[in-house]
């Protein structure tokens, strides 16, 4: 293999940035080295005026791609060669989007100036690409049989779709309208079921193994009781047959495992052959004279334990190593030892299917609420068959939930993200969230305490994913054919909900919260303040009185944590069909938001039409999140912040200083007696006393100009909590 350089953006592109420049064994690996870039070049003009002259040579790659589906080769060798170069045409055109993508920030925010700058030239890359009918060419091939060229389809059409490009989520609406063929929907499916089978059948290996390790240890501690009271039957030693003896063996050489590696831990403590002499030589059961076995098994068994040495001894000998008996070992020592020497194998997760890609590629097609898509995806009413694809991913779901561990919460972590974008405004599709029972796997998965071997990154992820599915599903009060969100709320446990706000409480404010980074800080505590924002609503939703503060705060430690997080939260209400739409958030400085804008907005909003109304909403949204901006800005700067924060006390200042300046002129001006009379040393200080107060005047006055134009800022009033518009 060719060393391809540092994996680096710096390395690979030349771009100031030191991050990785792709995923090295993921699915979305590019080719590294310069090999590949140049070859990236040949089919980029950079002295072209737009983006599609710029990428013109590009399209003879998706033209090759249209041509491989539609004259499939029927000799093994050309298919094969024809599938590398597809392979090959698919990196190309996914790398020319990457190569923007990758300088892009890391933590990227939209709105910000710079971050816009780049993602309008991924917008451009996307969009030439999209011009020449990228999305037609690509989707057929996710219909073929071969792994490796479905793999880099999707993640061409994960890439091209980045940050949700509307024109390409209406090439590919364009696309199912117009074809109205079931073979991408089909597909998909597919990638699901072979994924599904996958999980079951190593489901079901991993069963076995658990079975096979409860066994153990029952037998295990049948065992230290015979040897204990002496009632185990002299031919089962002897002959080496039995359950026992095999248990013996086993925990010997340490093969209870599925792989037989040799375990740690307490073997290594107590010795491996030594483990059980000396037991055997206190009890009547081992005879002076040992008859040799038919088969030869007591030789070895009692070999492999130091129990025997050599044809002619009749006892036990003692052994060097350290002496233990299984009747003097503690039965949790013993359990532990048993699972020791099973391998205890955890149930890895590889991704036959590709579900991680198929879930990010439906997630941003249906990202920035796109209805079109949502519905379609759901139900395909122009075709044969139709594929409820949101209905399989919560199925899939239900397969996954109860095993999650280091190899899968990235996936599970991706579905309940994909699950967001199908949910978010479409209520129908919520329905079928609600009767795939992804509810119940919520309460589930927030009722467990940890997940084996995952980190605390990881963790937080998954958790703000499912919160914010919840609020996705409980943001608007509807009914749908006499279902709605009261049936979502009924099915949601309060009590798991506000134990997670709790937990990350006590993390954040414990003792050794000190050592925790900033970074984990912040997203342990917008996770609290997510969840606690979630049973604000369901409080509001529920009608059974379930969720109120009485029942759920039984201890002072959950009033207070409850107090703290009601200080930090704000509301935003809006009145639709008659009915309170109210949206919690986490508001971490009130002072942005300025009390003459919420005047504004309350006051001089027209109301005259429902379309008025509504327009005028967005029109304000926009404002008010543009100044929102601008006063966070501002703020930013601590000389800014001083000014504004103190503008009161710098007005009263300022007169202060005029008047000082003016009694001060009054009591020391004298009318000279003559102009040219010679200037004394007094009148000197003097006019020196007063240059510099005036120049201190003068600095004032200009600061408070300038200060005149930055936002007068006030922090809002405790009674002022939310923002009422009626629709």
């Amino acid at each position: 293999m060719v060393y391809g350089g540092h994996n680096s953006v710096r390395a690979q592109i030349g771009y100031p940035s030191d991050k990785d420049y792709t995923e090295l064994g993921g699915d979305e690996q590019l080719p590294l080295g310069a090999e590949f870039q140049e070859h990236m070049m040949c089919f980029v003009d950079p002295h072209a005026n737009n983006p599609e002259e710029k990428y013109r040579q590009a399209a003879k790659l998706i033209k090759q791609l249209a041509i491989s589906t539609s004259h499939a080769s029927q000799v093994e060798k050309d298919r094969l060669d024809q599938e590398t170069l597809d392979i090959k045409s698919l990196q190309l055109l996914r790398g020319l989007i990457h190569n923007e993508i990758v300088k892009m920030p890391e933590s990227w925010q939209p709105g910000v100036s710079a971050t816009c700058k780049q993602l309008k030239h991924v917008e451009d890359v996307q969009n030439a690409l999209n011009h020449y009918e990228a999305i037609a060419h690509v989707l057929p091939h996710l219909a073929l049989h071969s792994d490796n060229l479905v793999r880099e389809s999707l993640a061409f059409i994960v890439s091209i779709l980045f940050s949700a490009n509307r024109l390409v989520q209406t090439s590919c609406s364009n696309y199912f309208l117009g074809t109205r063929e079931e073979k991408f929907f089909y597909a998909i499916k597919n990638r699901m079921l072979m994924t599904v089978m996958a999980t079951k059948e190593k489901r079901s290996l991993y069963t076995n193994h658990q079975q096979k390790v409860e066994e153990a240890i029952q037998q295990a501690k049948t065992l230290r009781k015979a040897l204990r009271d002496g009632h185990m039957a002299e031919q089962v030693i002897l002959t080496g047959k039995g359950k026992d003896a095999d248990l013996l063996s086993k925990i010997s050489h340490g093969s209870l495992g599925l792989s037989g590696k040799k375990s740690k831990g307490l073997r290594a403590h107590y010795g491996s052959q030594s483990m059980f002499s000396g037991s055997l030589s206190k009890s009547p059961l081992a005879p002076d004279d040992t008859p040799p076995a038919p088969n030869g098994t007591i030789t070895n068994t009692l070999k492999s334990f130091g129990l025997f040495r050599g044809s002619g001894h009749s006892r036990v000998s003692p052994s060097k190593d350290k002496k233990v008996t299984v009747a003097d070992m503690d039965s949790k020592e013993l359990v532990q030892l048993v699972e020791e020497s099973m391998e205890e194998e955890e149930m890895d997760y590889h991704d036959d299917g590709y579900m991680e890609l198929v879930l990010r590629m439906m997630g941003l097609m249906c990202d920035g609420q796109n209805t079109t898509l949502q519905d379609y995806l759901r139900e395909q009413p122009d075709n044969i068959k139709s594929v409820n694809l949101i209905a399989e991913t919560a199925t899939f779901l239900g397969l996954i939930y109860g095993s999650i561990n280091n190899t899968n919460i990235v996936l599970v972590t991706e579905i309940f993200t994909t699950l967001v974008e199908f949910t978010v405004g479409n209520n129908a599709n919520k329905l079928v969230v609600l009767d795939s029972k992804v509810c119940d796997y919520i309460n589930c998965i927030l009722r467990r305490g940890n997940f084996h071997k995952c980190s605390d990154d990881e963790i937080l992820v998954l958790k703000e994913a499912i919160a914010t599915l919840i609020v996705a599903l409980i943001e608007e009060d509807f009914t749908r054919a006499g279902i709605g969100t009261k049936e979502i709320v009924e099915t949601i446990d309060g009590e798991a909900i506000w134990q997670i706000a709790k937990d990350c409480h006590q993390r954040i404010y414990a003792e050794g919260a000190a050592v925790l980074s900033r970074d984990v800080r912040k997203k342990t505590r917008n996770l609290g303040f997510k969840f606690y924002h979630i049973l604000c609503r369901l409080q509001q939703l529920d009608t059974t009185d379930r969720i109120l503060p009485d029942k759920l705060l039984k201890t002072p430690e959950g009033k207070v944590m409850w107090s703290d997080y009601a200080t930090g939260t704000l509301s935003i209400e809006i009145i639709k069909d008659n009915k309170i739409q109210k949206i919690h958030f986490w508001c971490k400085d009130k002072s942005v938001l300025r009390e003459d804008v919420k005047e504004k907005f309350k006051y001089e909003v027209d109301r005259s039409s429902p379309s008025n109304k509504l327009r005028e909403l967005m029109d304000w949204s926009k404002d008010i999140t543009q100044d929102i901006n601008y006063t966070r800005r501002v703020l930013k700067n601590r000389l800014a912040r001083f000014f504004v924060n103190y503008w009161w006390h710098f007005n009263i200042g300022m007169i202060f200083m005029s008047f000082v300046f003016l009694v001060l002129t009054l009591a020391t001006w004298r009318q000279p007696d003559d102009i040219h009379r010679h200037v004394t040393l007094y009148l000197i200080i003097k006019m020196r006393a007063f240059t510099v107060i005036l120049t201190i005047q003068d600095i004032y006055m200009k600061t408070h100009l300038r200060v005149h134009y930055l936002p007068t800022v006030s922090a809002s009033p405790p009674h002022c909590k939310c923002i009422t518009f009626p629709l």
